[in-house]
């Protein structure tokens, strides 16, 4: 026996480093140990975020333009600023929105692009381009997802008006927030902004000879401070400062302004001074109550859940809960009108009179100091939005995913090796390479988010098939008589070789993903490294803790319990340690409450009786200790039981295994009796069973791939939506509040509606997909948490859809909060140069797309004109009068937006001072005729006289694309994929009759999911090049990879039926588990031919090689496919948040894997048989279990 075990240890070598393995159980248990602490280390170092860090290659400039029409912003902004940097490298598209007062030129480089270098190149071109004086130099702006609000925090009161709201806001919980760590800023938005209004009479000023400039020059002028050098006197040197800022209002209605040369004027007299607030650009309500909104960013490296925690902890309280809401719409409403028409509180004037922070008032010093004070303000307040909760939801998903994945997988391999301690060898494989894997996760400077936590989910059913191939051939060589460590040696290295091969062709499927372009690539890097990672580790840990581990499997002794670990030298061992700590742990306590607690005023008193108590307590303590260690050891022996029973339980699922071996007649007993006859008729039938594939192959390919729909990204459903509701230009900011109150009023008497928040008016910097000015309002609505929140949402929009149809004037559109692509799916651009004929073909294509199925909330950016109020000036009037036609245009633009040249100190705020004209003077078109445009002159002349003043229409915005102009048609999907709308959509254009000079492209997401899945396209081809040339170097032949190519095709038989009978679309999600499935799917094909040409290596005759090799790598092929399978299921069924980004992924590997291997026993076997023969055929013969192999091969026993 021993010759025999010699004999085939020779044909693989000594296995000189197994044997080293082997033999250094410690050393290897060490290197292990070692590499989990620091990838735990790293583990508790990883940040938390949402999404991996996406950098998007674009750059955005803001201008403004304060007071200029769309199409002055054009010309003297847009255009320049197009002109300069149409020449940027690396540029792919270049695009601009010109609106009132602003402009916003967006320019989108090549995925590639090093943008740092490309922002200081536009930073250089824009120091050549000339704008108007009125211009401030253009923002660069990038886009970044992170920079999207972790949370959105509501506050209401029915007590407080809405600018002592604002500055508490301001002055209070914006500060505390900024100091919390991980917070990066906070925005406040909403309510009222406190100014000082200087309101002149336009009457009066002219009387005077004064303009609206000169009174806000002098108010700069008087409000200064000023350092006014050193003073030295004697051997005292002192600090001359001027004094002059404004102390308070009444101050500044005081101040004299010169009329003449020897005529002065008190402001108050001519105009009113008044603490007052800014027009609002933004109005927001919570549930229907008005509100301010704070807006909190994390900084980029923080953790979101633990920033989010102490952001609610220090809001809410120790709940970290909002409160909850109000049933009715109508009673909170009701409650604020009874609230407005009763007396304020006493505390009034703004939270200056108060005092808020820790200690403040006598509050509490606890963290969540700042939730006590809002409530005694009698604040509520509101959790609009909270990143960390989705993010939250996610990773309990994720974790729940794969510890049942891990179990399931578990209980296969049980299953088959039917014995507890060689399952648990393997299953250890899972917990060691995802701890193992977080090491290079810090070092790649990746974070934890839904991608990363994805890739680790996906791989825990592979994480084990090295160890299944190693630990079965180790097993195998124990049952043809080796010793355990012989065994351990002989079995790794026979099989070392093939593992290696199959766990790389698995890595290198993922490299091509670093030259995927477009959102694919940023997307799913961070899964395909994290993947790639834990599967490493697994190999790591198959070749060297594994064999090391079957090597120490316990003997008879060990196994029947006796021990070192069991008898009185084990419980002297960790007593004695437990007493000595007892004894510790009292004086140390002792001496500490002496010397810094409550009893070191004993010092003072006599040492005699400090001794005395000292000992006293000493005594007290160390009895209350040794009753507490007393408890303890009485927990210990509870764990030692506990233990015990655990060893039962492991002696029980050891005799189940040995039932189960001793049965021989288990489903897999007869699979492996089966399985060699129908190989054998396979191989005498190979040809026909070849074609027979191949022709089911074209069958899906042809007739079933076009019926499956395509979609970049599967719609990730958050339990919230917003609802963009705008009305025609110029509609007040108030009126817009109101028209979106009933649509609040709606959406507050759904069921699944947990809470409104609303927005009305834009933020200048929106982006360019949205609008922007009073005439716009957004309501975010969350739902209450479902199972399901896909039916929740689609119930609400079913009802709400209809309602919003029958509102007039209103146009409306349905949008999800931002992860990936910010372009809506169907997205329709007009190009041409003349807006007249723009506005026709956009009337021509909205007509069209209304026509079609499963487009909703349709929407075209060329919205009706911007009421405007035209100025045309008559130079020859100007020229007879002696008038300079800048010098008047400025004037009448001062008078109309006024100035704001000062500010007044208040503490430690700064309040803008507004000199206008009243309200009264500038009503209607006749007031603006009626302006004085010559002051001080003894005749006034209104502007009437040299201009003529008249109303007329306006573009809202003007869209350029490449320099060129443009509008875009919007819509959603619904029941409806994106590639078939695509292929419909394009049809009805291309037979719409256009204007001459106007074209029309499909752009949006399309443009996205062309590039990325071309992308995929190529990455896929590329992969199966990778795989091929691994496989060839690992077999020394080029034709044998070949033969276990031929199992990719398979996979995807059953990937193209499986998303046809389920209705699941291609999307990136689906290409990315297609690529995955070239580097799994080979590896059993590997197994079986590294094994044939094994056993061919050893003499053995073709077709019985064939068929031996078949029976030998049958079981742990089923295993290592069962794990895999098994462990995605949780993920292809989980209902969690972000489930519908994973379970694509997880059907595709689970489908395509299953169909590979049942069509890889047969087909791969007859196919190199045929390759073999060249065509040939060969009788074979089944080998029976007496049948002696060559060279001692290993057979079933």
């Amino acid at each position: 026996m021993a010759a025999a075990r010699r004999e085939r240890a020779s044909h693989r070598g000594d296995g000189g480093f197994f044997r080293f393995v082997v033999q250094r159980p410690v050393a290897v248990s060490m290197v292990v140990m070692a590499v989990l602490v620091f990838g735990l280390i790293s583990f508790n170092r990883l940040p938390l975020t949402l999404m991996p860090d996406i950098s998007y290659p674009s750059v955005t400039l803001h201008s403004e333009f304060e007071g200029a029409a769309p199409e002055e912003v054009e010309q003297y902004v847009t255009r320049p600023l197009e002109q300069a940097l149409s020449v940027t490298g690396n540029m792919v598209s270049m695009s601009s929105l010109s609106r009132a007062g602003q402009s916003q030129l967006s320019i989108e480089f090549a995925w590639d692009t090093n943008m740092d270098l490309a922002i200081q190149e536009v930073r250089e071109k824009l120091d050549n381009v000339w704008l108007p004086v009125e211009v401030a130099r253009p923002l660069i702006l990038r886009y970044d997802p992170s920079l999207d609000p972790m949370i959105r925090i509501g506050f209401t009161s029915e007590r407080m008006p809405l600018d002592e709201l604002r500055q508490l806001a301001e002055d209070v919980v914006k500060r505390e927030l900024e100091k919390v760590r991980g917070v990066a800023a906070v925005k406040v938005k909403g309510g009222l902004e406190e100014e000082i209004r200087v309101e002149l009479d336009e009457q009066a000023i002219s009387l005077r000879g004064l303009n609206l400039q000169t009174i806000s020059r002098q108010l700069a002028s008087e409000n200064v401070n000023l350092a006014g050098g050193n003073l030295k006197e004697g051997r005292t040197e002192y600090i001359v400062r001027v004094l002059s800022e404004y102390q308070s209002v009444q101050e500044i209605a005081e101040t004299r302004i010169q009329a003449g040369p020897d005529t002065w004027v008190r402001l108050g007299d001519i105009g009113r001074v008044y603490r007052g607030s800014r027009d609002p650009d933004v109005l927001t309500r919570v549930d229907g109550l008005p509100s301010v909104e704070i807006e909190i960013q994390k900084e980029a490296d923080a953790n979101i859940v633990q920033v989010a925690n102490t952001v609610r902890l220090a809001l809410f309280g120790p709940t970290r809960e909002p409160a909850a809401p109000v049933d009715s719409l109508a009673a909170r409403q009701d409650s604020m009108a009874l609230a407005a028409s009763t007396d304020k509180p006493a505390a009034k004037g703004g939270p200056g009179g108060r005092r808020f922070g820790p200690g403040g008032g006598g509050g509490d010093e606890r963290s969540w100091w700042l939730s006590a004070r809002l409530g005694e303000q009698g604040i509520q307040t509101h959790l609009l939005a909270d990143q960390s909760r989705f993010i939250q939801g996610s990773i309990n998903e994720l974790r729940s995913t794969a510890i049942m994945g891990g179990l399931l997988a578990v209980i296969v391999l049980f299953i088959f090796l039917r014995s507890a301690y060689t399952t648990f060898i393997v299953a250890l494989t899972i917990p060691f390479s995802v701890i193992a894997a977080f090491g290079p996760v810090q070092l790649a400077g990746l974070s934890l988010n839904i991608m990363s936590l994805g890739g680790l989910a996906l791989g825990i059913g592979m994480l084990v098939d090295n160890a299944i191939v190693v630990l079965e051939s180790i097993f195998r060589c124990r049952e043809e008589g080796d010793s355990v460590v012989e065994a351990a040696i002989r079995g790794t290295s026979e099989v070392g070789g093939a593992v290696f091969a199959s766990t790389l062709t698995t890595v290198a499927v993922f490299l091509p993903m670093v030259f995927v372009q477009g959102i694919a690539g940023q997307i799913f890097g961070d899964l395909a490294r994290v993947v790639v990672y834990s599967l490493s580790a697994s190999l790591l840990l198959a070749l060297t803790f594994i064999p090391m581990l079957a090597a120490l499997q316990p003997s008879a002794d060990a196994e029947s319990g006796r021990g070192r670990w069991s008898g009185p030298f084990h419980r002297a061992w960790l007593l004695t340690p437990l007493a000595g700590w007892t004894l510790l742990r009292g004086f140390w306590s002792t001496s500490k409450a002496f010397t810094h607690g409550r009893f070191r005023w004993l010092r003072l008193v006599a040492f005699p009786v400090v001794l005395l108590l000292l000992l006293a307590r000493a005594v007290v303590l160390f009895l209350v200790e040794l009753v507490l260690r007393l408890v303890g050891g009485a927990l210990f022996l509870v764990f030692y039981l506990a233990s015990l029973l655990g060893r039962g339980l492991l002696r029980l699922t050891e005799w189940l295994g040995r039932r189960l071996e001793g049965s021989g007649r288990g489903p897999f007993a007869r699979l492996a009796d089966f399985y060699p006859r129908a190989l054998a008729a396979a191989l005498r039938h190979r040809i026909e069973l070849i074609g027979s594939v191949l022709a089911l192959f074209v069958v899906c390919v042809v007739f079933i791939l076009p019926r499956v729909g395509t979609e970049l990204m599967p719609t990730v459903h958050q339990g919230e939506f917003h609802v963009d509701l705008s009305w025609p230009v110029g509609t007040p900011i108030e009126r817009s509040a109101d028209l979106a109150g009933r649509v609040e009023h709606f959406l507050h008497g759904q069921p699944e509606v947990a809470s409104l928040a609303t927005v009305t008016g834009g933020d200048e910097r929106a982006s360019m997909d949205r609008e922007t000015g009073g005439h716009i309002a957004r309501i975010t609505v969350r739902l209450n948490e479902s199972r399901d929140p896909a039916a929740s949402e689609q119930a609400v929009l079913g009802r709400l859809r209809p309602f919003l149809a029958t509102q007039p004037e209103m146009d409306s559109r349905i949008t999800y909060p931002v992860l990936f692509s910010f372009k809506t799916p169907i997205e329709v651009q007009l190009l041409g140069y003349d807006l007249h004929d723009l506005n026709t073909g956009n009337r021509m294509v909205m007509e069209e797309l209304a026509h079609m199925d499963g487009l909703v909330d349709l929407n075209t950016s060329l919205r009706p004109g911007n009421p405007e109020l035209r100025i045309t000036y008559q130079r020859e009037a100007l020229n007879r009068l002696g008038l300079n036609l800048k010098t008047v245009a400025e004037l009448v633009r001062g008078k109309i937006l006024g100035d704001v040249d000062t500010e007044f100190r208040d503490l430690d705020r700064r309040v803008d001072v507004r000199v206008k004209l009243r309200e009264g003077d500038l009503e209607g078109a006749d007031a603006v005729r009626s302006l004085v445009i010559n002051p001080g002159q003894p005749v006034a002349i209104p502007l009437s006289a040299v201009a003529d003043v008249e109303m007329a229409e306006g573009p809202s915005e003007i869209r350029r694309e490449d320099q060129e102009r443009s509008a875009v048609i919007r819509a959603n999907l619904r029941d409806r994929d994106l590639g078939t709308t695509l292929v419909e959509l394009e049809s009805r254009l291309s037979r719409l009759p256009l204007p001459d000079g106007t074209r029309v492209q499909v752009v949006g997401q399309s443009q996205e999911m062309q590039r990325s899945l071309n992308s995929l396209y190529g990455a896929l081809l590329l992969a199966i090049f990778l795989v091929y040339v691994v496989m060839a170097s690992q077999f020394e032949s080029l034709l044998h990879p070949l033969v276990i190519l031929f199992s990719v095709p398979f996979a995807f038989i059953g990937v193209i039926g499986a998303l046809w009978m389920m209705n699941v679309p291609i999307s990136v999600v689906v290409f990315l588990g297609a690529i995955l499935l070239v580097g799994i799917v080979v590896n059993n094909a590997i197994i079986l031919v590294d094994t044939i040409n094994l056993l061919r290596s050893r003499g053995m005759e073709l077709g019985s090689a064939v068929i031996q090799a078949g029976s030998l790598r049958l079981r742990p092929i089923m295993m290592t496919t069962g794990t895999t399978v098994l462990g995605l299921i949780p993920m292809a069924l989980g209902a969690g948040d972000a489930s519908e980004m994973r379970a694509p992924l997880a059907i595709t590997v689970i489908v395509g894997l299953t169909t590979s291997t049942l069509l890889t026993l047969f087909v791969v076997p007859s196919l190199y048989s045929l390759l073999e023969h060249r065509g040939a055929l060969v009788e074979v013969e089944l080998p029976t279990r007496a049948d002696s192999v060559p060279g001692g091969v290993p057979h079933e026993t």
